[in-house]
C-alpha cells in the first residue's frame, strides 16, 4: 500500500469494496471505558462486512476523510490519533474466524493523518463473530456489506460463501465463458487451462487464478471424462508473459 492507492480509492464511489470514514468509531481509543469496547465492535463489524462481501478483489476502509462539495477531502480529527498493526491484528484474531488478511497504514494528505486498511478477500470465509462484545456483535454472527450498508447474513448470502469454497466447473464453448475470456485478454490478460498438480508452480510464477464473476469461485473444467480431475482457468499480465518467453 502507498500514497497513491489511497488517493486513486479518494476518487472511487463508496460501495462494497470502499468504505470511507471521517475518524476511528467515537471512544475507540478511549481506554479502560465500556464505551471503547462499543467501537471496538463496530469496527469488527465493519472489517468483517467488507471481508465477507461478494467479490475476489480486495476491499478497503479509509479513516479520516469527508465529503466535501462532492470530493473526498481529509479530515483532521481532534485530538490526532494512530493505529498500530499489533493492536489491529490481535482484536481481529480475538474476535473474528478465520481473521481476514488485514493490512495496514497511515499517510499524510494536506497535513491530515489518514489510515488506509486493506482487506484481503480469501475462499476460505465467511468470517464468523468469535465471540460477543457490549451487546453489538454476537458470537456467531456473519456480517456482510452490500452496496453501502453491513447487515447480518441471511440464507441465500450464507450458502454462497460456501458454495465459495468450490470450484465453478464450466466449459470452454459457453457463451458466458467465451465472453469471460475475451474480456480478460481485451484487459491486457493471458490466459491458460493447468492441471490441478501445477497450481502452486504456477502461482509462483505470477499467474492467479480466475474467479467466476461476482462469486471467490475459482473456475475449472472437467480434465478427463468423469469429471474427476479439473483443469484451472488461470491469468497473468500479457507484458509480463512476453518477458518470461
Amino acid at each position: 500500500m502507498n500514497e497513491a492507492l489511497l488517493r486513486h480509492l479518494l476518487t472511487h464511489p463508496e460501495t462494497y469494496d470502499v468504505e470511507f470514514k471521517r475518524q476511528f468509531p467515537e471512544h475507540f481509543f478511549t481506554r479502560g471505558d465500556e464505551r471503547q469496547n462499543h467501537a471496538r465492535a463496530e469496527l469488527i463489524r465493519d472489517v468483517a462486512g467488507v471481508a465477507n462481501a461478494p467479490v475476489d478483489r480486495p476491499g478497503y476502509l479509509i479513516y479520516g476523510v469527508q465529503d466535501r462539495g462532492g470530493r473526498r477531502v481529509p479530515f483532521a480529527a481532534s485530538p490526532e490519533v494512530s493505529l498500530d498493526d499489533a493492536t489491529l491484528d490481535q482484536l481481529l484474531t480475538r474476535y473474528l474466524e478465520p481473521v481476514p488478511e488485514i493490512s495496514y497504514g497511515e499517510f499524510r494528505l494536506d497535513g491530515v493523518l489518514v489510515g488506509l486498511m486493506r482487506i484481503g478477500r480469501v475462499p476460505d470465509y465467511p468470517h464468523v463473530i468469535r465471540e460477543s462484545l457490549s451487546g453489538r456483535i454476537h458470537e456467531g454472527q456473519v456480517f456482510v456489506r452490500q452496496g453501502t450498508r453491513i447487515h447480518v447474513a441471511g440464507h441465500a448470502e450464507l450458502r454462497r460463501m460456501f458454495d465459495g469454497a468450490a470450484p465453478y466447473v464450466s466449459t470452454s464453448d459457453t457463451t458466458e465463458f467465451s465472453a469471460l475470456v475475451q474480456s480478460l485478454r481485451e484487459s491486457g490478460w493471458h490466459t491458460a487451462f493447468i492441471p490441478h498438480q501445477q497450481v502452486d508452480e504456477r502461482l509462483g510464477g505470477g499467474w492467479t487464478f480466475v474467479h467466476w464473476p461476482g462469486t471467490r469461485r475459482r473456475i475449472a473444467r472437467p480434465a478427463n471424462f468423469d469429471g474427476t480431475n479439473l483443469q484451472y482457468l488461470i491469468k497473468r499480465p500479457v507484458s509480463q508473459d512476453s518477458r518470461a518467453e
